[in-house]
């Protein structure tokens, strides 16, 4: 499991709630401490912990355990809050502009389909 990246995972999805990471953890509940324990040290959470997790950002324990999907997996067998996670990640990181084209695209991608 990569820690880093169940984390950057993790604050995505929690941001794209709207909530802080003291909202987070304390409905889990686990302490700002534990995760500074994961990012420091590499501790992996406990199963439980990670299930929690998924729960309440409303994802599969996989994709918080950072499993690849399985190449059979198409989009449409994703559950739509899996769907908002992985656009999430694309969106996270990119510029202003970058994600007005992102938008853009997605629009005309809209209408060509509509046709």
């Amino acid at each position: 499991m990569d820690i880093t990246t169940m984390l950057y995972r993790i604050d995505c999805l929690v941001k794209a709630k709207g909530w802080t990471k003291e909202e987070f953890y304390a409905m889990v509940p686990i302490s700002s401490s534990a995760v500074a324990q994961w990012k420091s040290k590499g501790r992996v959470p406990k199963d439980v912990n990670i299930l929690r997790m998924a729960e309440i950002l409303e994802v599969d324990p996989d994709y918080l355990r950072c499993k690849d999907l399985k190449e059979s997996t198409k989009p449409a067998d994703l559950s739509t809050n899996e769907l908002h996670a992985a656009l999430m990640n694309v969106l996270i990181g990119l510029s202003t502009s970058e994600v007005a084209d992102v938008i853009s695209y997605a629009a005309k991608l809209r209408a060509s389909h509509k046709d």
